[in-house]
């Protein structure tokens, strides 16, 4: 679902939103403060709400392909590889 730079972006607003929506409500709820309607409790719900919606619709995002290391790192590409040269230090000698 979310492919597109555009979409990638809205999501990761939707996540920061939703995070600072459910910390202010936690603050809101710890220090027993309400502006007018907004209560802890209705802002944790609702910040809770949000971040569960996205949670839901990113479960369906397809997966990305890995990256090829072996490009940047070509001695990633080797499949046998030797440690015969390494040696265990000696601690003492009997």
């Amino acid at each position: 679902m979310a492919q597109s730079k555009t979409t990638k972006r809205i999501f990761n607003m939707a996540y920061g939103i939703g995070a600072a929506i459910v910390i202010l409500g936690a603050l809101f709820k710890i220090q027993h403060i309400s502006i007018g309607p907004l209560t802890g409790g209705l802002m944790l719900t609702i910040g809770m709400a949000v971040e569960a919606i996205v949670f839901f619709i990113s479960a369906f995002e397809p997966i990305e392909d890995d990256l090829d290391w072996t490009k940047v790192y070509p001695e990633l590409g080797n499949a046998a590889v030797s440690y015969t040269h390494l040696t265990l230090p000696t601690i003492c000698s009997v």
